[in-house]
């Protein structure tokens, strides 16, 4: 929360430098304008124009920074880990999904060949929201031989693991460290 303060704490002071210098630059303007025309001040219309426009980007942007914070984002720590099927790597690829038992977006994860997963909730890599989670493996879709115009098998991970309700796989994801989990399936 304190981080989000900072940054828009920081933006506003940007923005404002940058308001600070278009006025400098308006009155050096002013000023050269001025010279040239020997000694008549120059216009205020035009100092008061970018005063206004000045201003009125300040406005602009003091309402809009709560806009453009993060604030709908949870903090999230890293996750990774790997997923078994009767004490082997799960290598048919697929997907880990963590779903916070509060509210908040699902992590994701792809399957690797090796039985491995990173998760994922807002960019690559960032983990999953920390907290406790109701944890589902779906297989990958399966790939019609086409060749052999044959159905392909069906997965070998059990029903129960794509259900949160029915997987009984949970996990707590705790602040400020790298959270590594086994995920062990059986077959029926």
């Amino acid at each position: 929360m304190n981080n989000r303060w900072q940054e828009k704490r920081r933006l506003l002071r940007e923005y404002t430098a940058w308001i600070r210098v278009t006025l400098i630059s308006a009155r050096s303007m002013c000023v050269v304008r001025s010279a040239v025309r020997r000694g008549r001040f120059c216009a205020s219309e035009p100092l008061r124009e970018t005063y206004r426009l000045s201003w009125l980007a300040l406005v602009v942007v003091v309402f809009t920074l709560p806009g453009c914070s993060r604030s709908d984002q949870f903090e999230t720590a890293r996750v990774h880990g790997t997923v078994t099927l009767d004490r082997k790597p799960y290598t048919q690829g697929g997907s880990v999904n963590f779903q916070p038992e509060r509210s908040g977006k699902m992590a994701t994860g792809q399957i690797e060949s090796d039985g491995t997963y990173t998760l994922s909730t807002y960019s690559s890599g960032d983990g999953a929201i920390v907290g406790m989670h109701k944890v589902t493996v779906v297989p990958a879709p399966p790939v019609l031989d086409e060749l052999n115009d044959r159905a392909p098998p069906p997965s070998s991970i059990p029903q129960k693991y794509r259900d949160p309700t029915e997987s009984g796989l949970v996990f707590e994801v705790k602040p400020g460290q790298t959270n590594e989990f086994l995920i062990e399936l059986k077959s029926d």
